[in-house]
């Protein structure tokens, strides 16, 4: 570009501004300490935060509020226009830090009288929620293919501010030639790019439109498919942030899903999702689904006397198995075992369900059978019996030792057909019956 000076006076030849400033050559010319004249009214100007000189040169600065450390970016005059505030401290050490646009003639004339960050700062915040590379730094040491020193800088938004200062529109290449985080993106992350390169407004762009709907689709479906349907609304945006930058293509995202439903099972979980868990308290519950499936497996199998040995802890733990390649039988064969251990060996192999459609019709023939309040644990004695003559008889005993009124009732008929008419039921067991 240029000779560029230092504060002693020293010149040195540099390609860019950047390049000087990071040498510490800050000036154009050599240095000098002179305060500003006479301001110039025209009205063309936008207005800086403030403005510095230095060796004849007016340096106009703009911050940017939108990160925590102190950025700016400036332009370059030979004049101090009317109506600007000027600072008469040097502006050497804030060049530094600061990101050179070009000369203050390049800004687009609509912004005369106006600070441009004022002006777009609404836009600026939106462009930061759907560009994810607007606030990230490039590496330290990094070169752009136009050979510029950006190293720690925030290439994206700089070029981002330049083109609303300048009002120009830019597209997927402008990026890519000048920040090396742009021009890295593959995948599923390019995609995202050159979409919002069209503009970030859904509405008016399809391609972004389009992008969004697959998200969501996607996203929607590994819900229902690991029934986590009840899944933490903050947890579910980030997901779908993620998928739709192109961060998570569709195997992470699935892997990702995967682990929130079966969180014992082994994997890799991304480490900026489970931060964002804990940095938003947000609930990250397993499937209920699942949760429910193994709840009904289990009542299924072993009826509710022995279910009851299952805790809650136990059912959300045994519901991972739905993660893993086989997982449901290798359940299946250990609620059987716990089953066949508790049960007669002619109920073995079978279930509760099972064995109680078998027992049912025999029951009610000898009273009003409960199987999950009085009756439970006779249910269970039953179960146990290896002789099926004596189910009857168990039975029959039973129902008039807790003086059940329909076997009450069963004996007096009973014994009325015996020829005792004026037998009253009641709960002494005789020994005609």
């Amino acid at each position: 570009m240029g000779l560029f000076y230092n504060e002693e006076g020293f010149a040195q030849d540099f390609p860019d501004f950047s390049s000087a400033a990071a040498a510490g050559f800050f000036y154009t010319s050599p240095p000098d300490r002179e305060q500003p004249a006479t301001d110039v009214d025209l009205v063309v100007t936008p207005t800086a935060d403030f403005v510095r000189k230095a060796n004849n040169k007016y340096y106009y600065f703009f911050k940017i509020p939108l990160i925590e450390e102190d950025l700016y970016t400036f332009y370059t005059s030979d004049t101090l226009f009317d109506g600007q505030n000027f600072q008469s401290e040097s502006p050497e050490e804030l060049l530094k830090s600061s990101v050179f646009f070009g000369g203050l003639e390049q800004v687009d004339s609509s912004l005369a009288d106006k600070n441009p960050i004022d002006l777009f700062i609404s836009e600026i915040k939106a462009e930061a929620v759907k560009n994810p590379f607007l606030l990230t730094r490039e590496e330290d040491g990094a070169v752009n293919q136009l050979g510029e020193e950006i190293g720690g800088t925030y290439s994206v938004l700089n070029i981002y501010l330049e083109s609303l200062f300048e009002g120009k529109t830019l597209s997927y290449s402008d990026y890519a030639v000048r920040s090396n985080i742009i021009n890295a993106l593959t995948g599923d992350q390019l995609t995202y790019f050159k979409a919002i390169a069209l503009g970030t407004d859904s509405g008016s762009n399809a391609t972004l439109r389009n992008l969004e709907d697959k998200a969501m689709l996607e996203v929607s479906s590994l819900m229902t498919q690991y029934g986590l349907v009840d899944l933490d609304e903050d947890i579910t945006d980030h997901l779908y942030f993620k998928r739709l930058t192109g961060d998570y293509d569709t195997t992470m995202l699935k892997e990702q899903f995967r682990l929130l439903a079966y969180p014992e099972l082994p994997g890799y979980r991304d480490p900026e999702l489970t931060q964002f868990i804990k940095d938003n308290q947000a609930s990250a519950s397993v499937s209920k689904a699942n949760i429910n499936k193994v709840n009904q497996k289990i009542l299924q199998k072993l009826g509710p006397d022995l279910a009851s040995g299952f805790t809650s802890e136990d059912i959300k733990s045994l519901s991972n198995v739905y993660g893993i390649k086989g997982g449901e039988a290798i359940l299946d064969a250990e609620i059987q075992d716990i089953w066949n251990a508790n049960v007669a060996e002619r109920y073995q192999g079978k279930s509760y369900n099972i064995a109680l459609a078998s027992l049912r019709p025999v029951l009610a023939k000898e009273g009003n059978f409960d199987e999950t309040g009085r009756d439970k644990d006779f249910l269970y004695s039953l179960l146990q019996e290896e002789d099926p003559k004596k189910i009857t008889s168990l039975a029959r005993a039973h129902f008039l030792s807790v003086n059940d009124e329909g076997a009450l009732n069963k004996m007096a008929a009973g014994l009325k057909g015996q020829g005792l008419s004026q037998v009253i039921p009641s709960g002494t067991v005789t020994g005609l019956y």
